[in-house]
């Protein structure tokens, strides 16, 4: 059985593997930095530590809701910060299947998963924030 964190972004399913997850949070305010990444929404307090926030919402091209959820992952050592509109629960799948290669984010996709008649898109934070994204994160914390 796999678990999923499941999340929403405008009207976009979303769900990311639980073992990638490190907790829920919902910060009061977000601290913005200038000359910041366009992905980067800024920086948020997590027990004392400055947190950066990945704009998920842009990378799906959402503005997003002024209300949101950050889910927080630990990404090489480095805590990083995921905006998103809402977090609804935890999902079970048997099986993940694979992402379409025409979609736009396939690179950062582990799969999609069929719930009853909604199609959930499971994005693995880890591909999302490496490479060139974590160089750029890095040099902000």
């Amino acid at each position: 059985m796999n678990y999923f964190v499941k999340f929403e972004i405008g009207n976009i399913a979303l769900a990311a593997p639980l073992q990638e997850v490190r907790e829920i949070a919902r910060p009061k305010s977000v601290m913005k930095k200038e000359r910041a990444s366009r992905n980067l929404a800024g920086f948020f307090k997590l027990r004392g530590k400055n947190v950066p926030l990945f704009n998920l919402p842009r990378l799906f091209d959402n503005t997003g809701s002024e209300r949101f959820e950050v889910i927080v992952s630990e990404i090489n050592k480095v805590l990083i910060g995921f905006k998103v509109d809402t977090v609804s629960g935890i999902l079970t799948a048997e099986a993940v299947n694979p992402v379409p290669a025409l979609a736009s984010t396939a690179r950062f996709m582990q799969g999609i998963i069929q719930e009853g008649e909604n199609i959930v898109q499971v994005l693995s934070l880890k591909k999302l924030i490496s490479g060139s994204r974590l160089r750029s994160i890095k040099k902000y914390t």
